[in-house]
């Protein structure tokens, strides 16, 4: 399995068979499957959108072979999907904290993708999360911009700031056996760096 950052909340995971975005912007949906935390007006939980099967509310899904659960959180669905043996878990809207009942919904979580900052969790309620699910992988995604947010979350987490890189590529059998924080580059600003 692969996975890129593509800006703001907005990842794309790349399994055997099958591209799934989660928490893409509004526009053409190029992915077998999309998972939005915030259901947008007039959509269903489970719809069909440009070839897309796009899931927006809480329930069990099974799309091209990924088994999705949604759970219902604080103004917002938390997704987890089981993508070649991987559970991988995206905090997409939370602004504020799932309760302990809505987190165990979610375990066991191998990879948690945790938006921070401006709009999102504040480091430390993102760390608490992080504490709570024991991923073995985390792949913050800093939407402040300056990554302002992003050093306290590492200060709880008590781990180093990784070095920035474009794709994270693992399967079941490369997970860490400790927690390992993984910082991926946004697709548009590695763009902007070559272009600079």
């Amino acid at each position: 399995m692969e996975i890129v950052w593509r800006g703001d909340r907005c990842v794309l995971v790349r399994g055997k068979g099958v591209a799934m975005l989660m928490e893409p912007p509004p526009g053409r949906l190029e992915a077998d499957l999309v998972t939005r935390s915030v259901r947008p007006a007039g959509l269903g939980p489970c719809v069909s959108v440009d070839g897309a099967r796009v899931l927006s509310g809480p329930g069990e899904y099974d799309v091209r072979g990924v088994a999705c659960i949604g759970t219902p959180a604080p103004g917002a669905t938390v997704f987890a999907a089981h993508v070649d043996g991987v559970v991988l878990a995206h905090l997409g809207g939370l602004a504020e904290p799932p309760s302990p009942e809505q987190l165990a919904g979610l375990d066991p979580v191998d990879v948690l993708i945790v938006p921070i900052g401006v709009g999102a969790l504040g480091p430390g309620a993102a760390a608490d999360v992080v504490a709570a699910l024991e991923p073995r992988v985390v792949l913050p995604l800093p939407l402040d911009g300056d990554g302002a947010s992003l050093e306290p979350f590492l200060r709880r987490l008590g781990a180093a700031a990784p070095s920035p890189r474009a794709r994270l590529s693992l399967t079941a059998e490369t997970l860490p056996e400790a927690r390992e924080v993984v910082l991926l580059v946004a697709e548009g600003r590695r763009r902007a760096a070559r272009a600079a």
